[in-house]
């Protein structure tokens, strides 16, 4: 069946009107209501089980985090070069998701224990992460195994990622000409 444009971004805005779905990428539930509208046929049941599909995969796991307050208190932590503050300050943002804060109280033994049977990683690759990289002092990793949180991950507040996101691209963008230099054609 074919989905009309028009009604994919109806169900879009009212879906990311609701509060608990604010923080969900737009594409992601564009993807899912083109779906179930071509499934469903009727707006109202797209709508109910763009909504159901999202809490199952989405909202069933997060918690309200104060991602700002969560960015300061780290950043705060890290400067204080205190291994236990900084510490601190990752289990009290790990325990704001329900994936990572399962596994709270295991988490000093939790990678001892799968390096034991799997052999420690030489370098990690994690995506779809979450809150997950804030476990790396846990992880006990060689150096240079886990690349650092960058802008645009998950504790950076989005008022922040433009900005940084803009100044890595222009890290990236060709050093400007020296002064006196011919531009090349």
């Amino acid at each position: 069946m074919d989905v009309s444009p028009v009604e994919v971004d109806e169900i879009v805005r009212a879906v990311l009107a609701a509060r608990k779905y604010r923080a969900v990428c737009p594409d992601t539930v564009r993807r899912i209501a083109a779906r179930e509208l071509a499934a469903r046929g009727s707006f109202k049941a797209a709508l109910k089980e763009t909504k159901s599909h999202l809490h199952q995969v989405y909202t069933a796991f997060e918690r309200q985090v104060d991602y700002e307050a969560a960015h300061r208190r780290l950043a705060t932590a890290y400067a204080t070069g205190s291994a236990s503050a900084v510490e601190a300050a990752c289990r009290a943002a790990l325990g704001r998701h329900s994936s990572t804060a399962e596994r709270l109280p295991i988490l000093d033994d939790f990678y001892a224990a799968i390096w034991a049977v799997a052999g420690a990683p030489h370098s990690l690759l994690d995506l779809g992460c979450g809150l997950n990289p804030l476990a790396l002092p846990w992880m006990r990793l060689p150096p240079g195994a886990a690349k650092p949180i960058e802008s645009g991950d998950v504790l950076t507040p989005p008022k922040m990622q433009k900005p940084v996101q803009e100044e890595e691209a222009a890290k990236r963008a060709k050093p400007a000409a020296k002064p006196g230099a011919k531009p090349k054609p």
